[in-house]
């Protein structure tokens, strides 16, 4: 934005990076959502704490972890397992995004 570049839009990968990005906006006269909209790739308790509310896609990290555990166990027992395994993710819409 430095350099004249305009984002409608940042997608962050933590809700730590998300805090910066708008503190960092509010230093150039920018606001979100008003100006820019922001999306956090984390959904961590923290991302209720920003202001505003920083909408974010949870990644279900329980869910993965349980998963990846389940593999290996498996894999260990010499049972077959699957080499790729989707977890789903969901967007949670908060207040940055509207």
């Amino acid at each position: 934005m430095a350099q004249g570049i305009r984002a409608d839009a940042v997608i962050t990968s933590s809700d730590r990076a998300a805090f910066g990005v708008i503190a960092a906006l509010h230093r150039v006269g920018l606001y979100v959502p008003e100006d820019v909209k922001l999306i956090s790739f984390d959904n961590s308790p923290y991302s209720t704490m920003a202001s505003p509310a920083v909408t974010a896609l949870d990644r279900k990290p329980q869910l993965l972890a349980e998963t990846a555990c389940r593999s290996l166990l498996d894999q260990m027992a010499g049972k077959p397992v699957q080499m790729e395994t989707m977890i789903p993710v969901s967007l949670i819409r908060r207040d940055s995004t509207r």
